[in-house]
């Protein structure tokens, strides 16, 4: 008899879900689960299909530039140093761009224990995450499609988890529209690797998202407020008898 259920997918590399794990830093910029929580909360994120759309539109904006470099760096068809400027060029928020190297090399010090390699020299010592996830990526045995995929399921990954953090999300349903998204970060992972193949990046960027970063990474500065002017200490009595006059 046979079966109705669907057929089987080829399984994912162990490495994959090594390097996709809680674990391994991702690509997600914002500095941390609250501020990628108020992030959400600025872009108008209240409802799940909210936070299905921003998650989305995130996929095949940032999520796909990012996929598109790690697949260049795992499938050797773009220079490392070239593709570190790419990687500059398609992050125009400063805070994005350190966020993105801080957290490239916070995957090179999980990536030097996990899978040692003397192929990281060849990166910069503070080299953009997806450079530095796309060549963790070749050295753990991956394809440039793997990279891909874990480059592509970082960008929403955090931003997922951060959600629970706003009122009225439950951590289920959450992880229910994360889910749901699988075929399409399968579909952006595969565009991508395309792309990075004939030595191609795309464009697009959430830009405005990005930039918002800047006000977040900006310094809290606090009006100056003058003091009232203090007058003279007198030099004598003479000048004590006059000054205590004039404030009486």
């Amino acid at each position: 008899m046979p079966s109705s259920l669907p057929p089987l997918p080829p399984h994912p590399p162990a490495p994959l879900l090594l390097l996709t794990g809680n674990r391994v830093p991702s690509g997600a910029p914002a500095p941390g689960v609250a501020a990628t929580a108020a992030q959400l909360a600025a872009t108008g994120v209240h409802t799940l299909d909210d936070l299905r759309r921003f998650l989305d539109s995130r996929l095949h904006t940032t999520g796909l530039v990012a996929a598109a470099v790690a697949a260049a760096a795992a499938g050797d068809t773009i220079a490392l140093g070239d593709l570190d400027v790419v990687a500059s060029s398609r992050l125009p928020s400063p805070a994005a761009r350190q966020a993105s190297r801080r957290l490239g090399r916070q995957l090179l010090r999980v990536a030097a224990t996990a899978w040692p390699s003397p192929v990281y020299r060849r990166l910069s010592r503070l080299p953009h995450h997806a450079v530095a996830l796309g060549l963790v990526a070749r050295v753990a045995g991956l394809q440039p499609l793997d990279a891909a995929v874990a480059a592509a399921y970082g960008a929403v990954r955090d931003p997922a988890g951060a959600a629970v953090q706003l009122p009225g999300f439950d951590a289920l349903a959450v992880h229910a529209v994360l889910t749901g998204l699988a075929p399409r970060i399968d579909q952006v992972a595969a565009a991508a690797a395309a792309a990075a193949e004939q030595g191609r990046i795309p464009v697009p960027s959430a830009s405005l998202v990005e930039l918002a970063a800047d006000d977040r990474a900006a310094p809290k500065v606090r009006p100056h407020v003058a003091a009232p002017p203090v007058s003279p200490a007198p030099r004598n009595r003479s000048d004590a008898r006059q000054h205590l006059g004039t404030v009486s």
